[in-house]
């Protein structure tokens, strides 16, 4: 018999081997030294006399025990009750995500009948101007019949024309205006169209005491909403070389060559598909591009408008059509934004933002778009002047980014120059190789230039992409600190809109003061108006703390793999939100979720059963561990001051636990006096 295979009896001393002793070898291995210290073999278990342990206890003991599991079922009722409260919360949590899916249905119902409900009012706008023309470039004269002038214009190309009715309105961009008329059917405009086009309509054609350099541009009346589209479908389409833009039936249409097929822009998403949008949103999530800030150049988009991409803010600067052709910013919603200056540099379009990176820095970055056919002289003098003005803090980080259209890789006196400017004003550039390779012609007119930032904490890139002619750029800045500085936590107020109630406002409207106007411009206004009011009166003012703890400690049993799982099943819920009706998406997202949750739930039970294994019979630990699965948090006091037996006030720490220790020390033997004066009958061990 070896050491490790034997046990000693507590009793008669003798080595027992841990068969004889009734245990296998996997049983007894698991033994704690505690329980083979109080090993007894079967013949002193057999010889010993059982009546020796009698123990009597006494009415009070009795009276204990019962008050004790009185506690025990107080506190198995309240467990009861608190998991029938856990049950009714988990419940109430499903009902409000079903209403919560319910309302968000329900709002996107609503925006769309919304939408539907202005391209309605567009068309009944645009029947209503079926018949209607409109010329500029006729001068204007006192006291003028602008029915005469256009059956004057009828009568030079052989056209027979009724004119209903005929007048002028007064433009900013012209001051001759515009004059419209509205023939008598659908058929004669068109003719009338058709047969100005053939010829190059003059004003000197119409009267003869006009100027033939007055040129006359003949074209159907459109809405204000068809209006502004074909404004920015053409300046776009000059831009990316269309060949043909053109309206037909009051549609906007646009070809590319006379090979390609042609192209109806029915909104603002059809010109993002001209605008590379789509390529660009593409682009940055195939490859998985994460950056806190996006520059666009040449984007031709308005203050107002709006470009859409997930989880960032857009912001645009626009100067004036076919000079400057807009900077776009896509900023991510977390970044703390203090400050926007737009059109900062005179002869570019430039824009300029004011971020709050870490604490005590600040960055301000600067995109720019010099259009080519720009005074490059002007440009020069005015970038050198706000250099010298605004980029003179030593504490704070400037970066500017664009298109400058000025090629530093071929040494020219203007990249000198331009390069000189720069340097003055001690800008280090990042981009040192092509951007632009068009017909065997290599330039870098693309230009990334920083102040203030460390060269070792900065990387660029170059990288080649077809979504344009020119490749993109990429500047990457390490940040030592936390990303808790960076992400503005102040709460925000935000405002919920009652979808039920706007729907009720909506349903109980009469419209019909709406659709019976005569002015169509007014009726639209005032339908637009109208609907604001419904949206302020169902909208209720709510604060939100921006504050989350995405950096908290993962628990233990969340392993690398159960991450990456954790981080797709999130991506697949943002998707499922941009794509609701796909049912067999959603199927695929739900299989997903439910595996994923099954697997952190069986994580978490083989994380605690090896816990509880290693604990073996030691208490403390297994106390521990019940309390961090219950989620019960030890409450910890501090006592400053206590009374004695004689009931002086103590405050002194020493004393305190001087009391503490000598009132404890003595509650064993209390206990046993206690007892032994009672007078109570001892009963049996058995008995218990």
């Amino acid at each position: 018999i070896t050491k490790e295979d034997s046990i000693q009896c507590v009793t008669c001393k003798k080595n027992l081997h841990s068969y004889c002793a009734g245990y296998t070898e996997v049983s007894f291995k698991k033994l704690s030294s505690n329980t083979k210290s109080r090993f007894s073999c079967e013949y002193c278990l057999l010889s010993t006399s059982k009546t020796k342990l009698k123990m009597n206890l006494s009415p009070s003991r009795d009276n204990k025990l019962e008050e004790i599991m009185t506690s025990m079922n107080f506190l198995s009722d309240q467990f009861d009750s608190f998991n029938s409260k856990i049950d009714s919360v988990l419940n109430e949590i499903k009902a409000l995500k079903a209403e919560n899916s319910k309302i968000t249905l329900e709002n996107m119902k609503l925006n769309s009948e919304i939408n539907s409900l202005k391209i309605k009012f567009d068309e009944l706008e645009q029947y209503n101007l079926r018949n209607c023309i409109e010329f500029k470039g006729i001068p204007k004269t006192l006291n003028e019949n602008c029915s005469d002038i256009i059956q004057s214009i009828a009568k030079k190309v052989n056209c027979n024309v009724i004119v209903n009715s005929a007048y002028r309105i007064v433009t900013k961009e012209n001051n001759s205006g515009i004059l419209i008329a509205e023939l008598n059917s659908l058929e004669t405009k068109n003719d009338l169209l058709h047969k100005i086009k053939k010829i190059k309509l003059n004003a000197n054609m119409i009267a003869n005491c006009w100027s033939q350099d007055d040129k006359v541009f003949c074209n159907e009346r459109l809405t204000k909403f068809r209006r502004l589209l074909f404004a920015k479908t053409r300046a776009i389409c000059k831009e990316k070389q269309y060949k043909y833009v053109w309206t037909s039936n009051a549609e906007v249409l646009v070809r590319k060559d006379d090979g390609s097929k042609i192209l109806k822009i029915k909104s603002e998403l059809d010109i993002n598909k001209l605008l590379h949008f789509d390529e660009l949103a593409l682009f940055l999530e195939s490859n998985n591009c994460d950056f806190d800030v996006i520059v666009l150049s040449e984007t031709w988009l308005s203050h107002d408008y709006k470009f859409i991409l997930n989880g960032y803010q857009s912001l645009n600067s626009l100067g004036k059509f076919n000079k400057s052709d807009g900077v776009t910013k896509l900023i991510k919603e977390q970044v703390n934004l203090i400050s926007v200056r737009d059109n900062i540099i005179s002869n570019c379009n430039s824009l300029e933002l004011n971020l709050k990176l870490i604490i005590l820095c600040i960055l301000f970055l600067v995109g720019i778009y010099r259009s080519p056919n720009d005074n490059v002289d002007v440009f020069m003098s005015n970038l050198e002047s706000f250099l010298i003005n605004n980029t003179n803090n030593n504490l704070n980080k400037f970066i500017i980014c664009g298109d400058i259209n000025i090629d530093t890789s071929n040494i020219s006196v203007l990249a000198t120059e331009y390069q000189n400017i720069l340097s003055f004003s001690r800008f280090v550039p990042c981009i040192n190789n092509f951007t632009r390779s068009v017909n065997n012609s290599n330039s870098c007119i693309d230009h990334i230039l920083t102040k203030n930032v460390e060269t070792s904490d900065i990387s660029s890139y170059i990288i080649k992409c077809n979504i344009t002619d020119h490749y993109a750029t990429a500047l990457f800045i390490r940040n030592n600190s936390s990303i808790k500085d960076c992400i503005d936590y102040l709460p925000k107020t935000k405002y919920k809109i009652d979808f039920i109630h706007l729907n009720m406002l909506i349903k109980t409207e009469n419209w019909d003061t709406y659709l019976n106007s005569t002015s169509i411009d007014e009726s639209f206004e005032k339908f637009n108006l109208k609907i604001n009011e419904f949206i302020n009166l169902s909208s209720s003012k709510y604060i939100v703390n921006n504050h989350k703890n995405n950096n908290k400690k993962l628990k233990d049993w969340i392993t690398n793999g159960l991450t990456v799982s954790i981080r797709k099943r999130n991506h697949l819920a943002c998707t499922l939100k941009k794509r609701p009706f796909d049912k067999n998406f959603k199927l695929k997202y739900i299989k997903y979720r439910n595996l994923l949750t099954h697997l952190i739930k069986k994580a978490k039970l083989l994380h605690y059963q090896n816990k509880i294994s290693n604990a073996g019979n030691d208490v403390k630990k297994l106390w521990n561990i019940i309390k961090e699965v219950s989620g019960k948090k030890t409450n910890i006091y501090t006592i400053n001051q206590i009374r004695d037996n004689s009931g002086n006030l103590i405050t002194n720490n020493v004393e305190i636990c001087n009391i503490f220790n000598k009132h404890f020390s003595k509650v064993g033997p209390t206990i046993e006096n206690n007892i032994k004066s009672s007078g109570f009958n001892f009963k049996p061990f058995e008995y218990l």
